[in-house]
């Protein structure tokens, strides 16, 4: 995305999901991988977590209750707004109001994918994720008035469609359109998702919402693969969904 002096990300999220890596159900390398980023992520807590499934016995034809025991380690960034989470289907990272630039961004994942390329023959990766979460609070104007900040082909629905009558009674309205690109998919989601539902929307908010995602990658491409995300579709869609008056705001 265009660097700009401040930005209105409330999360950033980076998540692999990947074929199960039994190595990672053991607290002991779940430490392991811990002492590889710890230096990054001070804070920990390792759990666990029981999984309960229903299947079948194909003997009795009965339901059958299983408990699975699922270890997950949890770390931190010291002030707590960059949060890592590893089990052994997920790998994630997630940054909260602290997101700056993609290259910042990228450091991170290199930080956490380091201890997997020790055990790159388990990692098989399922999904490779990117999502750039903007809430786009504004302090000035009555609810739905930010012609000036958001493209209003966006907003044609609230301002024009709807009523006086019937805009003072909305708690929340949200698009979402899909995308297919050749090697990776697209949801894009806006509108006004209103931090306060299901009370009636008062606060002139706007959100705008995209996810990126692929199941063609491996731990060799992933950081290739997420500069042309945010490059080719990320970046454009967030410039296309905003006027001169957020870029002057964020410029500020």
């Amino acid at each position: 995305m265009a660097k700009y002096k401040k930005n209105f990300l409330t999360n950033v999220i980076y998540r692999l999901d990947v074929d199960d890596i039994e190595e990672l159900n053991d607290n002991v390398k779940l430490e392991a991988v811990y002492d590889d980023i710890k230096d990054f992520f001070p804070k920990k807590n390792i759990r666990n977590i029981v999984e309960n499934s229903v299947n079948i016995d194909t003997v009795t034809n009965k339901t059958v209750l299983e408990q699975k025991v699922l270890n997950s380690l949890e770390c931190f960034s010291s002030d707590e707004r960059i949060k890592v989470y590893i089990n052994k289907k997920v790998i994630c990272i997630e940054l909260k109001n602290c997101y700056t630039d993609l290259n910042s961004f990228i450091d991170f994942i290199k930080v956490v994918n380091k201890p997997f390329y020790k055990m790159k023959d388990l990692v098989k990766i399922r999904r490779l994720g990117i999502r750039y979460v903007n809430q786009i609070l504004l302090e000035e104007g009555s609810p739905f008035n930010n012609e000036s900040f958001i493209n209003k082909n966006l907003t044609t629905k609230e301002m024009k469609f709807f009523c006086d009558d019937e805009k003072s009674k909305i708690n929340r309205s949200l698009s979402q359109t899909n995308f297919i690109y050749d090697d990776y998919q697209v949801i894009f989601i806006n509108g006004y998702s209103n931090s306060q539902f299901p009370a009636k929307i008062m606060k002139n908010e706007y959100i705008l919402d995209i996810d990126c995602f692929t199941t063609f990658c491996d731990l060799d491409n992933i950081e290739n693969i997420i500069k042309k995300m945010n490059t080719d579709t990320i970046a454009p869609l967030f410039e296309k969904s905003i006027e001169d008056g957020l870029r002057n705001l964020m410029n500020k």
